[in-house]
């Protein structure tokens, strides 16, 4: 059973809030790590949203809450780069901040606020992004559930999604539904997929995405670091160990070439344990990565492996008190608390 976000989201943020407590930074301490690591995607104006709802609530900030976020970030831990990560002589309450994907839209309105905070950066790069002619489906995956449909009923191979679109906490959970299918399919039955829905066209995106112009000019910004995020951003665990390895390989490659400076840091697609295992994280290193990221929050300690470091991605329905419980260590506990709870 699915239940509606908004119950999940106000369960979770006054589960956050007990953190606050008196007594309760003393419990998480031991719990936070270092360093935490947060992600973002894209930072949009509001108004931005309106075409692919679903989408930018999994994707996008604005540039109000991401400047609250870096203001909190600024007063209350030590911003460090990746490289710090790679070195490991953190200070104490270390955060890094990073972009997956690199939309273009991070140069206008998230650069600014890194500027004022003198807070570093890493924006991880799909080259396939860049050069040709990207599919970018989870693009077509929101106007499927934003089409104006009541509802929606699909069988694509073993699946069949069907289901009320009528609410929009029904069409995010959806789109999760069917974003969590199309993310495990390679390209071919990525695009059969989107078919299926019959909104292949949704899927590219001129003008969102970066020209190597901005990426070099990026590059060359004493905020910002470049890493890769593979070629194609297709979930690592779904390909063969060769071409997994390749994707990972060629992506830092193709970014050295351009940028004529050394790529030392991954991010892999998706991130979960079900699109980047040990298997990933043994090919990250031996592609020459000093650090890759996960989705997976987490505690990192001396003890995580730096290519399987936890992450946690931040969304706009994310307060400064969810940033609280990231920077004090109760957000793992919270989730500790819940695995035990499912018998996990």
């Amino acid at each position: 059973m699915h239940l509606p976000l908004p119950f999940k989201q106000g369960f979770a943020q006054g589960a956050r809030a007990l953190g606050r407590l008196p007594g309760m930074r003393l419990v998480s301490a031991p719990w936070r790590g270092n360093p935490v690591i947060v992600g973002y995607h894209r930072i949009l104006p509001r108004e931005a949203w309106l075409r692919y709802p679903c989408l930018h609530a999994d994707l996008a900030v604005t540039p109000e809450r991401f400047r609250e976020h870096m203001a909190y970030w600024a007063r209350a831990a030590s911003c460090v780069s990746m490289d710090a990560v790679a070195a490991g002589t953190l200070p104490n309450r270390a955060v890094a901040v990073g972009f997956d994907d690199f939309y273009s839209d991070v140069a206008c309105h998230a650069l600014p606020v890194l500027e004022k905070y003198n807070i570093p950066a890493i924006l991880y790069l799909c080259t396939d992004f860049v050069e040709g002619d990207p599919f970018l489906w989870w693009y077509g995956v929101d106007a499927a559930v934003n089409s104006g449909k009541a509802s929606l009923d699909v069988r694509f191979e073993e699946w069949h999604f069907f289901g009320s679109l009528k609410y929009a906490w029904q069409r995010q959970n959806m789109f999760r539904r069917l974003s969590a299918c199309c993310s495990r399919l390679d390209a071919p039955r990525q695009r059969a997929f989107l078919d299926c829905l019959g909104t292949t066209a949704h899927c590219r995106q001129p003008g969102i995405l970066p020209t190597w112009e901005l990426v070099e000019k990026l590059a060359r910004h004493p905020c910002i670091t470049i890493g890769a995020h593979t070629l194609s951003h297709g979930a690592l665990c779904s390909l063969s160990p060769e071409e997994s390895r390749r994707q990972m390989e060629q992506s830092r490659l193709h970014i050295e070439k351009h940028l004529d400076m050394p790529v030392h840091h991954l991010a892999y697609p998706f991130g979960g344990h079900d699109a980047a295992a040990q298997r990933e994280y043994v090919l990250a290193a031996q592609s020459g990565f000093r650090t890759a990221v996960t989705t997976e929050r987490g505690t990192n300690s001396p003890d995580t492996p730096l290519q399987a470091l936890h992450r946690s991605i931040i969304l706009q329905e994310h307060n400064t008190t969810v940033l609280e419980a990231l920077n004090s260590g109760w957000d793992t506990v919270l989730r500790a608390a819940r695995r035990k709870l499912a018998g996990q």
